[in-house]
C-alpha cells in the first residue's frame, strides 16, 4: 500500500481501467490509457493482482484529450472521457473481444462499434444520490469506486431536460425542504421524441402535503409530467402522470416510471433496426422475446411476424406492453411471468426466433435452460455485459448452439460499457 510505480499500460480492460504488469503481477490503474508511461501509486493489494491511483502521465497516448467535465476526475460516471470519441469505440470492441475469448472460449470477429449519434446530451434517466458535505445536504453521483457523494451542478452526458433539472432540485435538497428530509435518491426521467420529465423520489417517510407542495414548486421550472415518491416500504404517491411516452420504430409506446428504458435513444433506435434486420421475419413465423419490456423488441417484431409472444416479469412493464399492443393494434401477446417459469401455451408450438434481452447480470441457468428447450433455430441474444454474454455463449455452445454474428452498440459513451447484439445458430 502506497509504494509507488512506474508503468508502461498494455491495453484497458473491462471497467475501463488501464492493466500494466509490475514483475509479471497484474495491476490495474484508474484514468490510464494503453499505450501511456505512467506513474502511480498502490491503492490495493489483491489476491493475484493490484489496484493503484494514477499519480502523473508521463508518456501520454496520442488518443488522450482533456475531459470536457471538469468533474471527470472524482465522478465515477464517465471512466474514458479523457480518451477520443473513435479511440473509446475501438477500445470497447477490444473488451468485448477480449472478453469472449477469455471468459468464453470464443473466437469472435467483432467489427467496429456502431456509435452513439449524441456523444453529449444522450442519457434520458439518472440516478442522482444525496450526501453531505459541511453539514449541507447535496445531490450528486458516487465518487468512483466509493459511496461518497460528488456534488453534480451539471452533467454533459444528461439530455438537456435532465440538466435543467439540476439546479432546481439540488436547491431543494440544499434549503432542507420539510417533504424531502429522508430523501436518498432522486431519478430523472425523459425519453428522446416526447417534451416532458418525471422525477421519481426515494424518501424513508412520505409527507403528501409536502410533496404536492414541492411538484408544484417544480412545475413553475421544469416541464413536469409527473412527481412520483417511494417510501422504505414501497408506499407509493403521484403527483401528477408516472408514464412518459417514447416512438419505438414508428410506434408511441408508454413507459411508466417503473418500467425498464435505454438510456439512449439514438442508439437503442439502431438497436431495434438491427434486431428487425437480423430476425428477417417474412410474416409467417413464430417469435418469442424473453426479458421483453415494454414492448422495445417485441412490438416492431410483431408488425412482421406471425405470432409474437412477449415474456416479462415486472408488472408495470407487462401493463406497459398491453397498454403499447392495444393503443397501437399491434398483434402482441404478453405473458405476464418470470422468465424460468414461463410455460408457451399449446397453441404457440416452437418458435422460429427467441430474442432475449436479460439484466447485466445476464441469463440464469434455468433462464438459459428455458431458452434452449423452445428448440428455436436461431436465437437474438442482447447484452449489456460483455463477461456474462461471454460466460452465456459458453454455455450454449454446450447446447449445439454456434455464434454466428456479433455487433456492439455504443449505448453508453464515455463510459467502459458497451452494448451487443448476438446472433445464435442451434442444431441443425
Amino acid at each position: 500500500m502506497g509504494a509507488p510505480l512506474t508503468l508502461t499500460i498494455e491495453k484497458l480492460v473491462h471497467g475501463g481501467r488501464g492493466l500494466a504488469r509490475r514483475e509479471g503481477t497484474p495491476v490495474f490503474v484508474g484514468g490510464a490509457l494503453e499505450g501511456e508511461r505512467v506513474e502511480a501509486v498502490v491503492t490495493a493489494v489483491r489476491k493475484g493482482y493490484l489496484e493503484a491511483a494514477l499519480a502523473r502521465v508521463v508518456a501520454p497516448s496520442p488518443d488522450r484529450i482533456e475531459a470536457p467535465c471538469p468533474l471527470v476526475a472524482t465522478c465515477g460516471g464517465c471512466q474514458i472521457q479523457h480518451l477520443a470519441y473513435r479511440a473509446q469505440l475501438e477500445a470497447k470492441r477490444a473488451i468485448a473481444v477480449e472478453s469472449l475469448r477469455r471468459l468464453g472460449g470464443l473466437a469472435a470477429d467483432i467489427p467496429p462499434v456502431t456509435p452513439s449519434p449524441e456523444v453529449f446530451g444522450y442519457r434520458v434517466r439518472a440516478d442522482l444520490k444525496v450526501g453531505a458535505i459541511a453539514g449541507t445536504r447535496v445531490l450528486g453521483f458516487h465518487a468512483a469506486r466509493s459511496r461518497t457523494v460528488v456534488p453534480v451542478p451539471a452533467c454533459p452526458v444528461l439530455h438537456p431536460r435532465l440538466q435543467a433539472a439540476l439546479g432546481p432540485l439540488s436547491d431543494l435538497v440544499a434549503r432542507g425542504n420539510r417533504g424531502l428530509a429522508g430523501l436518498d435518491e432522486v431519478e430523472l426521467q425523459t425519453t428522446g421524441s416526447g417534451p416532458d420529465l418525471v422525477i421519481v423520489l426515494r424518501i424513508r417517510a412520505l409527507d403528501r402535503r409536502a410533496l404536492g407542495a414541492i411538484g408544484r414548486e417544480l412545475r413553475g421550472a421544469l416541464p413536469l409530467k409527473g412527481l412520483v415518491a417511494y417510501d422504505q416500504r414501497r408506499h407509493r404517491w403521484v403527483g401528477g402522470d408516472d408514464a412518459l411516452e417514447e416512438r419505438i420504430d414508428g410506434i408511441d409506446c408508454r413507459v411508466s416510471d417503473r418500467t425498464f428504458l435505454q438510456i439512449n435513444p439514438g442508439v437503442n433506435a439502431a438497436l431495434v433496426s438491427a434486431v428487425v434486420e437480423w430476425a428477417e421475419l417474412s410474416g409467417r413465423e413464430r417469435v418469442v422475446d424473453l426479458y421483453a419490456g415494454f414492448g422495445n423488441f417485441s412490438l416492431p417484431l410483431a408488425r412482421r411476424a406471425r405470432l409474437v409472444t412477449a415474456v416479462e416479469s415486472s408488472p408495470s412493464a407487462v401493463a406497459d406492453a398491453r397498454f403499447n399492443a392495444r393503443a397501437s393494434g399491434v398483434g402482441l401477446r404478453v405473458a405476464s411471468s418470470p422468465v424460468e417459469s414461463w410455460t408457451p401455451e399449446a397453441d404457440e408450438g416452437s418458435p422460429d426466433l427467441v430474442v432475449v434481452d436479460p439484466p447485466r447480470a445476464g441469463l440464469t441457468q434455468a433462464a438459459l435452460d428455458r431458452a434452449v428447450a423452445l428448440a428455436a433455430p436461431r436465437i437474438l441474444y442482447v447484452s449489456c455485459e460483455p463477461a456474462t454474454l461471454a460466460r452465456d455463449a459458453s454455455r450454449l455452445a454446450l447446447a449445439g448452439y454456434r455464434l454466428a454474428r456479433i455487433q456492439g452498440f455504443d449505448m453508453f459513451p464515455h463510459t467502459a460499457h458497451v452494448e451487443i447484439l448476438s446472433e445464435f445458430i442451434g442444431p441443425p
